[in-house]
């Protein structure tokens, strides 16, 4: 772990710590609309046996392992241990990757999303399967709206990807997405 106010090349100092080799994430963001036309994300409150940010929200989320040997099985193996959601891995979407130092924790994200027909306006829905141990105290289902009103309830900058994602729903669910950190920070280059 690197810890924050550690300055790297470049003048760029650490406002908060990361991890000195990031880990491969996966998230999966669950997405339908509404009957009023809205999207709306399946959100989770991170329970107590989460690692970090317990009580805040985010989409399903979690690490890469071997086991899954494909990344789209990781996202929906998190998906369905944290939502009780199961999809097929093939009906995943590819949304991008957030990497860089201010997101994860330094980690490397990819991310996915997952369409659903319609439920019923802001149901709270069964807590799922809980993740492990706890990890997840209970899932909701918020519209672009109530995220961007709510950001500072959201960790690992799930809200902007949920607004990332209404941006880009068509190109997203038509396979032609392509996003990372540096197309939207346009680093200085060091080469």
């Amino acid at each position: 772990m690197i810890k924050e106010n550690r300055k790297l090349s470049k003048g760029t100092v650490l406002d908060h710590d990361v991890w000195e080799h990031p880990n491969l994430a996966v998230t999966c963001a669950l997405v339908t609309r509404k009957a009023d036309g809205k999207l709306a994300f399946l959100t989770q409150t991170r329970g107590t046996g989460a690692a970090d940010f317990k009580g805040s929200l985010c989409f399903a989320c979690g690490y890469y392992d071997f086991k899954d040997q494909y990344v789209r099985l990781a996202a929906s193996r998190e998906l369905y241990e944290e939502t009780g959601y199961q999809v097929d891995p093939g009906d995943l979407k590819f949304a991008g990757i957030s990497d860089g130092l201010h997101t994860n924790l330094g980690n490397i994200t990819l991310r996915f999303v997952a369409w659903v027909e319609t439920p019923k306006d802001h149901e709270t829905v069964d807590n799922g399967r809980g993740g492990e141990e706890n990890e997840v105290s209970g899932l909701t289902w918020y519209d672009l709206d109530w995220i961007q009103s709510n950001k500072e309830r959201f960790c690992f900058t799930h809200d902007s990807f949920a607004q990332e994602i209404a941006d880009n729903l068509d190109r997203i669910l038509a396979g032609g997405y392509y996003m990372d950190r540096w197309d939207q920070e346009k680093p200085e280059r060091n080469v």
